[in-house]
């Protein structure tokens, strides 16, 4: 391979395409899914759940973090180490690159550089933009590695992905019935940050933000139940992932607002298995929320 060519073809593209060339490039000269489990650890239970229905059960899955934890707050196990060790890829999020439980993983593994591969997706992936997004930028990973057409391991790549896709805007169409019978649109909310995209999408008004439970001061509390009272918020909505949602619960009860508790990663809790199941429940969460604020 002629890699000063490669080197100056490569200045042309985007950081998401030059993740796409290098997984293509990688599987053709067999640095990347060239073992016979063609295993895969994923960055998140989300990449994990596209993945698996993507691929079915030609791609062996790993995901790298609990789904119910913060990711920035696990400390790896050696299970971890085996995982990135022995697979053939890594698939991470843009925001895992600068986390240091993840880098260090890489390190101690040895993982080779050019098995990791960043998903270069905006906005919350429990958004149907964001995931039909990421669905098609896994499908894109896939190609090159899918099992030959007519094979008895053919998945049917190009079925799965517009059966997935199709799904997506199906449940799409039905949290957002969910929504307007709850007349959600414009209501104020305070927001934890790791939700905030989530609720624009679902059309909540976001009169403050807060960050990590633990961070709260009685000042920030304080400012934030002011800015609740100016807006009329009527809900209070935590992120499972960022930990003890008493704060948000407190908040809530001084609002007379109701109180909500939305995960952003599939698998976190029994009944969110699949993205679809996930995004089911964190409507649940917010109509009976805005049911109980209006009762």
């Amino acid at each position: 391979m002629d890699w000063g060519k490669l080197l100056m073809l490569s200045r042309r593209f985007t950081l998401p395409a030059l993740a796409v060339i290098g997984v293509v490039m990688a599987a053709g000269c067999g640095a990347v899914f060239d073992g016979d489990e063609n295993s895969v650890v994923a960055g998140s239970s989300h990449i994990e759940v596209i993945l698996e229905d993507l691929a079915g059960d030609w791609v062996n899955v790993r995901s790298l973090f609990p789904p119910a934890l913060c990711p920035s707050q696990f400390d790896m196990k050696p299970s971890h180490i085996n995982a990135l060790r022995t697979s053939e890829a890594v698939l991470l999020h843009p925001w895992q690159e600068a986390m240091g439980n993840v880098q260090e993983g890489l390190r101690t593994a040895r993982t080779p550089e050019e098995q990791v591969h960043i998903l270069y997706i905006d906005g919350n992936w429990m958004t149907p933009e964001a995931q039909r997004a990421a669905t098609e930028r896994i499908a894109e990973l896939l190609e090159p590695i899918k099992p030959a057409n007519g094979s008895s391991d053919d998945a049917g790549l190009s079925e799965r992905l517009a059966g997935r896709t199709a799904l997506i805007e199906e449940k799409a169409a039905e949290a957002r019935e969910a929504l307007d019978a709850a007349e959600a649109d414009g209501v104020a909310v305070l927001s934890a940050e790791m939700q905030a995209d989530f609720l624009e999408w679902a059309g909540f008004e976001i009169a403050g933000v807060y960050g990590a439970p633990e961070d709260l001061s009685v000042a920030a509390i304080e400012r934030l139940l002011a800015q609740g009272r100016e807006a009329g918020a009527l809900l209070v909505v935590d992120n499972l992932q960022s930990g003890d949602p008493g704060a948000g619960a407190r908040m809530a009860r001084e609002l007379g607002a109701g109180h909500a508790v939305l995960t952003n990663f599939p698998r976190a809790i029994p009944e969110t298995s699949t993205w679809e199941a996930t995004l089911e429940h964190n409507i649940t969460q917010l109509t009976e929320a805005l049911e109980d604020a209006n009762s």
